[in-house]
């Protein structure tokens, strides 16, 4: 991101301010995962309400297939919530979450992948993203319960999503990272 940033900042024909194109390189530079994931899951709680409400709560919604590579962004973030709601362990999410920091870091280095300052930022802040995002999310809701309750996701919903995950004949969640 931050190349093509550079790259349209160097050939576009209007005028480039230096300060200007500093401040929104320290803009893009500041904000991290955990920042970022946080701010999609306050300012789109309503939009997870209804992913939960209108599909994750509905049996006929499964088999149900998340992609993606690392678990990172959206894909990472439902997992992350799922698993909360399903009320695994936090030091086996926590555990999780870290691993596929590590293999991302290997998959990088192996791929050639230089770094950037932004990718050494995230790469510091993926270690801790599971444990920030939670302590974040229980500071300003009180409780994962109460988090969902301000998406608009019942406990009745909630505990569909539990059957049906947890004690579903069928195989419910299918990973193709």
């Amino acid at each position: 991101m931050y190349r093509k940033f550079q790259y349209d900042a160097e050939t576009a024909n209007d005028s480039i301010t230096p300060d200007l194109v500093q401040k929104v390189q320290d803009l893009v530079w500041n904000r991290d995962s955990i920042d970022e994931s946080f701010a999609i899951l306050t300012t789109s709680a309503s939009l997870i309400g209804r992913l939960f409400n209108d599909i994750l709560s509905r049996a006929k919604s499964y088999p149900l297939i998340i992609s993606g590579d690392f678990m990172l962004r959206d894909n990472g973030l439902l997992v992350f919530l799922l698993l909360l709601l399903l009320e695994a362990p936090f030091s086996a999410i926590e555990n999780a979450y870290m691993r596929v920091a590590e293999d991302f870091s290997l998959r990088s280095k192996e791929a050639g992948i230089t770094e950037t300052p932004v990718t050494q930022a995230r790469a510091r802040n993926r270690k801790h993203w599971a444990r920030e995002l939670l302590r974040r999310l229980t500071a300003r809701y009180g409780s994962m319960s109460a988090y969902f309750d301000s998406a608009g996701v019942n406990k009745v919903n909630r505990d569909k999503i539990k059957d049906i995950l947890l004690f579903s004949e069928e195989k419910t969640l299918v990973d193709i990272t």
